[in-house]
């Protein structure tokens, strides 16, 4: 969470920025929060974030290998500087991390199985207690190491008390609660602003879009994420402006052609 917040924050401020040495400092302090916080998620999206933006471009050939190439050399620091600094409690606690996301994203996986339209808010707890078990079960005899199940038995238990009864991913939440509506709705939002972004070459906003977009469907519970709903907000209005000129274009080509039409006549 706090490395999304920084990024929102940090991206957001550089883009309202009227001069460009003020949006370098924002851009630069952003970057310097993410790698002080040492927030391995947070530095291997904004890592994949650069090189879709990239890829968005359609930039040569080699330009996309040699992106390709320093993400992934920043993927395997990012997994060096882990393993460095792993200790045995460190490691237990990956695996109940682990067995809670994957297990969740099961669960998700089944929910819209069994409920294409979602099981609501008034479903959405009960329907930890009928299919996290079946989601903790195929994982923990799919899974080449042994799991910590401690945490998201505690959600089979509604056990309140111990851990908030989320999937600790806004994209997963959203999709058992409303279904594939709201992934329709999800994917057709993204494309629409992505499509704007790069049309009116905001490429700041648009690596800060994707940053959410990938990290509120792998690890950042959107509930409570204000300042990435201000983000999003920002690059949203770059699609309502970029609609606009759309319109004001199509109005002059039609008034062209009337007025082209009324002259031949």
């Amino acid at each position: 969470m706090f490395s999304a917040t920084v990024l929102s924050l940090g991206i957001a401020s550089a883009y309202l920025s009227e001069r460009k040495i003020y949006r370098n400092i924002f851009v630069i302090l952003t970057f310097c929060l993410l790698l002080l916080s040492q927030s391995k998620g947070g530095i291997l999206i904004i890592g994949l974030s650069g090189f879709v933006v990239v890829f968005l471009k359609r930039p040569s050939f080699l330009r996309l290998i040699t992106y390709l190439s320093l993400c992934m050399m920043a993927t395997s620091v990012a997994v060096y500087f882990v393993i460095q600094q792993a200790t045995a409690i460190n490691l237990f606690q990956a695996t109940g991390t682990f067995a809670t996301r994957i297990s969740l994203a099961i669960w998700t996986l089944i929910v819209v199985l069994h409920h294409p339209l979602g099981v609501g808010l008034s479903g959405f707890y009960e329907a930890f207690r009928f299919y996290l078990p079946p989601a903790m079960d195929w994982l923990s005899r799919v899974s080449p190491f042994p799991l910590d199940f401690t945490e998201v038995q505690e959600y089979v238990n509604g056990n309140m008390a111990t851990v908030p009864l989320d999937t600790k991913c806004f994209f997963f939440e959203y999709v058992a609660m409303f279904g594939l509506p709201f992934l329709v709705a999800y994917l057709v939002f993204s494309k629409k602003v992505l499509e704007a972004l790069l049309a009116r070459k905001q490429d700041l906003l648009m690596v800060g879009f994707v940053f959410l977009m990938i990290g509120m469907s792998t690890y950042i519970n959107g509930a409570t994420h204000y300042a990435g709903f201000y983000l999003t907000g920002l690059a949203y209005r770059q699609y309502l402006l970029f609609k606009k000129e759309n319109r004001a274009k199509y109005q002059v080509r039609l008034d062209r052609t009337t007025l082209h039409s009324s002259t031949t006549a």
